[in-house]
């Protein structure tokens, strides 16, 4: 299964922030994206979050817990800010900074990750099926299976996409 385009972005996980900067917030809906252009960061996007009128947003960095209680370093210089007499409406996107495999922490387990690669040949050999044999007499097969510690690894080609 194919998701996105090349070089869009990717929604990793849904999360909620609980605080930024040790201020609780309720539980704001958020989305872990994984931007690959123009670089590839991992961003949290949310709609708004209220914070207190004396909130300072002059800092770069903000520290967040999301809901899994992990607390993330967050960059600001995406994130914008409007403030009134009454409080701060802050819109994101924030920045991951650090260790970005904790925004995705959840109480269930990772059981499968797919993704596609384009233009990606068919493998030499004879293990599995189904086979082809190709133009100068090889046998072709339609994908490899990589096994490392409780990891099982399946690459395969798309059909048709070899242009």
């Amino acid at each position: 299964m194919l998701i996105g385009c090349a070089n869009g972005s990717i929604k990793v996980a849904d999360t909620s922030i609980r605080t930024v900067n040790g201020i609780p917030v309720g539980d704001v809906s958020a989305q872990v994206v994984l931007h690959l252009s123009p670089f590839p960061s991992v961003y949290i996007e949310v709609d708004g979050i209220e914070l207190p009128a004396d909130f300072d947003e002059s800092s770069e960095v903000l520290e967040i817990t999301v809901d899994s209680y992990a607390r993330l370093e967050v960059d600001t210089n995406l994130t914008r800010y409007e403030r009134n007499r009454a409080k701060v409406f802050c819109k994101g996107p924030f920045i991951l900074r650090g260790r970005t495999d904790a925004a995705m922490e959840s109480e269930g387990q990772l059981n499968e990750v797919q993704f596609g690669l384009l233009n990606f040949p068919d493998f030499l050999g004879e293990e599995y099926l189904p086979r082809k044999i190709d133009a100068d007499g090889y046998i072709r097969v339609d994908h490899v299976t990589l096994r490392a510690s409780k990891w099982i690894i399946t690459l395969s080609a798309f059909r048709n996409t070899r242009e």
